[in-house]
This record gives structure tokens, sequence and C-alpha cells, in this order.
């Protein structure tokens, strides 16, 4: 991870023949399966594999949070005045406390527990287990720090937001 960036998916975007964000959750998700057959795009898939390995883009795992926006992340919460952290299962079986610097110098790894939150429970950051997307779950106003000093991208979502939002008309990103 020393000697790589993380990349924007709008880059993605300027760079390959997809023409938003929600095709390239749909070529990621049909890459792993991840849609019924009837949603799945191998085109989509198709085009996206062949920019990635053309730029030599390491793609992101599903489910978990990307290793190349984790310490981003991290130096953001703390930027709010947080110094420890939980790292927790998805199924709320485990759970930590450990300290935000003990991550940032990969003391402790996080492959395996997708959920970070703040012990008083404040912000959440976790995965969907079928999906490429990172959740960051506060207040808005919280949210907007992290998003602005961790140098994020994506869209707010709202009650009304699905799991599966990249498969309906609106244009996210």
């Amino acid at each position: 991870m020393k000697n790589t960036n993380p990349v924007r998916w709008k880059n993605i975007v300027e760079i390959s023949s997809l023409k938003n964000i929600n095709e390239i959750d749909i070529a990621l998700r049909t890459s792993i399966l991840g849609l019924n057959l009837d949603k799945q795009n191998y085109e989509l898939e198709s085009l996206l594999e062949s920019t990635l390995e053309k730029s030599q883009i390491i793609s992101p795992i599903e489910g978990r949070i990307p290793h190349g926006n984790i310490n981003f992340i991290l130096k953001a919460i703390k930027s709010l005045n947080y110094e420890w952290i939980c790292i927790g299962s998805e199924f709320g079986d485990y759970m930590e406390l450990v300290w935000i610097d003990d991550l940032i110098t990969d003391v402790k790894e996080l492959t395996l527990q997708t959920n970070l939150y703040t012990y008083d429970r404040k912000i959440l950051i976790t995965c969907h287990w079928d999906s490429f997307q990172t959740y960051i779950c506060s207040s808005r106003e919280i949210v907007e720090k992290i998003v602005q000093h961790a140098n994020l991208e994506g869209f707010y979502a709202n009650t009304n937001t699905e799991v599966y939002w990249s498969l309906r008309n609106e244009q996210f990103g």
C-alpha cells in the first residue's frame, strides 16, 4: 500500500467507456455474481475490468473498506478529537476498542472486522457484504467533515436509498 494512491470513481468514468458510478457499481456487482441474472451486465463488467487492468488499478474487495481509503477515514475521525475507535464484526459478536494510531500504522489488521464505530456511537463506518461502497453513518455535519477531510466521493443516502441503488434510474455520485 505504500506505493499506491486511491483512485476516485469519477476518474474511472473519465478513462473508461462507463457513463457513471451506477454503471461501475453494476459492473463490480456483476463480477462477483452479486446481482440477479436479469440485472447482471457482462459488457459493463468487461469494460471496467479492461480499464482497471490497462491502468494498473486494483479493484476493491466487496464488503470491505478499501485499504487505500481507510487511513484517510481514520485520520478524519481523529481530526474530530477521537483517539480510540471500536472495531467489530458485522454480526455484533466481536468488538475491540483500539487506538486509532495503531490502525493507521497497521499494527492492527482490519481485514475481517468490517465495522468501525466510535465508543460514543456517534460515527459508524461499515460496508454491506455484497457491495463495494463504504457507508459513513452519523449526523450530516459529521459526515461532511469526514468526507471533506478524507477527500471522499459519493452521495448522501436517505430513507429512500436502497442497497442496490445503482439499479434505479437516478444518477448518483
